[in-house]
């Protein structure tokens, strides 16, 4: 089955050629991409560190929930923060701006993005937050990394919040946090994929319930095809807000309750998040007795688009549009997956990567999506989504 049928399987570490999958063709001599990716890196660094603002912070000037800058300035820091050590160092000032106001921007609760009037998703700023302190190290670094791995432990839902195993978000996270009288209960896949690399890169112990908890969500989330073998087709984003599953779902079964059809970006955070959740041996382990023939249709699907998140083609106009506002997302999680070990692209799927991205960046180094669906059209969430594919492809493609 395909896209086109609206059925999604994951791949696993095997059968990692994709180079005749991907779409597009390289633009300029292939030789020349290290040096064209390079470029990219450099102008995109150059073009972020022009959008902070004298308080150090990166505010949207696209969205007034995110205007004080405490979500996007971790997110953005956290993308910077995989550059060397060498060229880093030639930006030392914004940087130490960009780590202040990080700090400044953390509530009572331990929460960073939470210190303002308007909690700017506190989930994904402190899961962002522990990511870019374990690479920079910043003096002081370790409390504070220690102090907001405890407040994403605490916003996970489980019975220490009032959630029971077998409930619709037990074991995942949601980008506001804990619930409260004000904020229901909620949890998806893109929240919990964040917080899982953050756990991961913090070093949380593989003891700590917290990750077979995040497995047993991760299950919830797998999509399944009404009639089919409950094997897993793919994923979907939210078992706790159906209207947020942008693929929506399979024509409803007389008394049978609402399966939602699965698509790329889901999909490829549910496969992340089982990676985090197993950890890399675990994963590895399980991925080697996946049956060789579903890895590679798999992989063929998983790679089928590099110009929208596929899983929508087939459906109406209006919910085909979310393909191309998830573009950004898409490629970014492919990267985030190849970085996890849960994809191994090989070095012509990069080239076919790098390129796709290059053309679509700016004059001005930026990206921005046409759609304003996913706020994508921001250069602010744009760029280090787009920043962070050419990162992890110039890793892959060496230097020039």
């Amino acid at each position: 089955m395909s896209f086109r049928s609206q059925v999604f399987r994951l791949t696993g570490p095997a059968l990692l050629s994709v180079a005749a999958l991907l779409p597009g063709g390289a633009r300029g001599g292939e030789d020349d991409l290290p040096a064209r990716v390079q470029a990219g890196i450099r102008q995109a660094v150059e073009a972020l560190l022009e959008r902070q603002a004298e308080s150090g912070g990166f505010p949207s000037a696209a969205y007034g929930a995110l205007k004080d800058g405490q979500a996007l300035t971790p997110f953005v820091l956290e993308t910077l923060s995989r550059l060397p050590v060498e060229e880093r160092r030639l930006h030392a000032e914004p940087f130490a701006r960009a780590i202040a106001f990080v700090r400044a921007s953390v509530g009572p609760d331990g929460a960073v993005g939470a210190a303002g009037e308007v909690r700017e998703y506190p989930v994904y700023a402190t899961a962002l937050a522990v990511r870019a302190w374990m690479r920079l190290k910043p003096e002081g670094g370790g409390a504070e990394v220690a102090r907001w791995v405890a407040y994403l432990e605490s916003a996970q839902h489980a019975e220490a919040n009032g959630s029971q195993p077998g409930e619709p978000a037990y074991g995942g996270w949601g980008p506001q946090g804990k619930p409260g009288p004000a904020l229901p209960r909620h949890a998806d896949l893109s929240a919990t994929r964040h917080v899982l690399q953050a756990l991961e890169a913090a070093g949380l112990p593989r003891a700590n319930p917290a990750w077979e908890r995040a497995l047993s969500f991760q299950a919830r989330c797998r999509a399944k095809e009404p009639g089919a073998a409950q094997r897993w087709l793919g994923a979907y984003f939210s078992p706790t807000q159906p209207e947020s599953n942008k693929a929506g779902a399979y024509e409803a079964q007389p008394g049978a309750p609402p399966a939602f059809r699965p698509y790329g970006t889901a999909t490829l955070d549910g496969w992340l998040s089982w990676r985090l959740a197993l950890g890399e041996e675990e994963f590895k382990a399980r991925a080697e007795r996946i049956e060789t023939r579903l890895v590679r249709q798999a992989l063929e699907e998983a790679a089928s688009s590099l110009h929208a998140a596929p899983g929508f083609e087939d459906l109406v106009p209006d919910v085909q549009a979310w393909g191309k506002a998830l573009s950004g997302y898409h490629l970014n999680a492919l990267a985030e997956a190849d970085a996890a070990g849960a994809l191994d692209l090989d070095r012509s799927a990069w080239k076919r990567l790098a390129e796709r991205t290059l053309e679509t960046q700016g004059r001005n180094g930026l990206w921005a999506n046409e759609s304003n669906l996913m706020k994508e059209d921001d250069p602010l969430i744009a760029t280090p989504l787009a920043l962070g594919v050419l990162l992890r492809a110039r890793e892959r493609l060496g230097r020039k």
